[in-house]
């Protein structure tokens, strides 16, 4: 998860719902990307949703590498997500998201998927092949082999994409993608349009076996 302290309210209520729709499937460990605008206080009350489990919370602090990167009026936390191929070298593989997500199974499933030397995962929302960036599963080991890092830098600040975070992982990513079933990110606010980019095979297991809803407009969890 990333966010500055607007967010930390987001982030508790998603985090405690993926704590307490995995049951006792599994523990995580979970990293959150943070500024210093987030207080001690604050994180104390993240850190309090996963009390009494095997889960763990690391606290990762942002870097400034994309503070002169275009944001379109959004604040640089949009970029703390393209940050961790960096901030946690040791990790190969990580899932990411938004702290407008609420989980409704465990990511068991979502963590075995084979990613082979692609470098994301993520649900789309229209059959080109784009992606929302609210979940993804995101090939560490693959970006620093390739330095897609230092790629992202250069190309946030040399184009002006209308979504700035979301546009600069499609299209550095592109080709490079894995599609993930619907049930990983349904965002219900965007209507029913939402289905024609997923098979009717997807529709009936996010009927049924739903993982992740994305409030992805203005109503928050």
């Amino acid at each position: 998860f990333c966010f500055d302290d607007d967010g930390y309210k987001l982030a508790a209520v998603s985090i405690r719902s993926l704590i307490s729709a995995s049951g006792d499937a599994c523990d995580y460990d979970i990293y959150c990307v943070v500024d210093n605008t987030v207080s001690a206080q604050h994180r104390k009350t993240i850190a309090r949703q996963i009390r009494g489990t095997g889960s763990r919370i690391f606290f990762l602090n942002a870097n400034n590498d994309f503070n002169d990167s275009y944001r379109a009026g959004w604040p640089v936390a949009i970029y703390y997500r393209t940050m961790l191929p960096k901030l946690i070298p040791n990790v190969n593989k990580i899932i990411y998201a938004d702290i407008d997500v609420i989980f409704c199974r465990d990511l068991v499933n979502a963590w075995r998927i084979n990613m082979g030397n692609n470098l994301l995962a993520g649900v789309r929302d229209y059959n080109n092949g784009y992606i929302n960036s609210g979940f993804l599963i995101m090939n560490l080991k693959q970006m620093r082999t390739e330095k897609i890092y230092e790629k992202w830098i250069a190309v946030s600040r040399a184009k002006k994409y209308k979504n700035p975070d979301q546009d600069l992982l499609n299209y550095t990513a592109r080709g490079r993608i894995v599609f993930l079933p619907l049930k990983y990110n349904f965002q219900p606010m965007l209507g029913p349009w939402i289905f024609k980019a997923h098979s009717a095979n997807e529709i009936h297991d996010l009927r049924y076996n739903l993982v992740a809803i994305h409030f992805s407009n203005w109503m928050k969890p």
